[in-house]
């Protein structure tokens, strides 16, 4: 019977959704894995852990070359939300230390190594923010909204993928979700479901060298049940 195959769920989120975090915490008391990975390197995970009071304390000090209306730009709650540990990290972990099962980041930390070191002089900059806040600005629960509402129809609906695949068929790409997806293959040996956690993009069934479809052709040769969740 089906319902006693392996399961692999995938879990689509856009990052630092406001309403991520209570959103992703029902997903997992609903679906009741035993165990979790998540789109995250361990690299990440520490660096941004090591650096995040500095990461805030800066953000303020460039925050006071704004105007005070502009210091609630919807840009500027996106950039806050991008320095903390993203959501799905935050909450699978606590989930699974709650009900005392593995959660595993899994991806690699090549892009975190390059990239994080520069956010301190150019994401946090007093330049940069004076570029966000020249952007119209928008309610930030609406501007997520639109974002799952894209997501939804270039997942689900027919023909409304391919922009995305020139974009996400770079080399860096094609090498994250090729290790993620033989992490997720190599756990599933030993679990019966697996809820990995991780930006919706990697689930473009079309995208030959997504996440979801390196796993269709072992899942299917194995027996395991793969599912595509987008998280709101």
């Amino acid at each position: 019977m089906e319902c006693d195959k392996k399961e692999i769920i995938l879990i689509g989120t856009v990052h630092t959704d406001p309403l991520g975090a209570g959103s992703l915490y029902k997903w997992l008391l609903r679906l009741k894995p035993n165990i979790i990975t998540v789109e995250i390197s361990p690299f990440s995970i520490s660096y941004r852990k090591k650096m995040l009071f500095y990461w805030l304390k800066k953000l303020n000090e460039a925050k006071g070359s704004l105007r005070p209306k502009e210091r609630d730009h919807f840009q500027i709650q996106i950039l806050y939300r991008s320095l903390l540990i993203p959501f799905e990290w935050v909450v699978s972990r606590a989930y699974a230390k709650n009900v005392s099962i593995p959660c595993i980041p899994i991806d690699i930390g090549k892009i975190s190594k390059k990239e994080l070191p520069k956010w301190s002089k150019e994401l946090i900059s007093s330049f940069n923010l004076k570029l966000l806040v020249q952007q119209t600005d928008k309610d930030i629960v609406e501007f997520f909204d639109s974002k799952y509402k894209t997501a939804r129809k270039i997942l689900f609906e027919k023909g409304n993928d391919f922009v995305f695949n020139l974009a996400l068929n770079s080399k860096e790409f094609k090498k994250r979700d090729k290790v993620m997806a033989k992490k997720l293959l190599r756990f599933i040996k030993y679990k019966d479901k697996l809820v990995h956690v991780g930006g919706w993009q990697h689930l473009i069934i079309t995208n030959k060298y997504s996440l979801v479809s390196l796993l269709e052709k072992d899942s299917k040769e194995n027996d395991i049940v793969l599912k595509r969740i987008l998280l709101r």
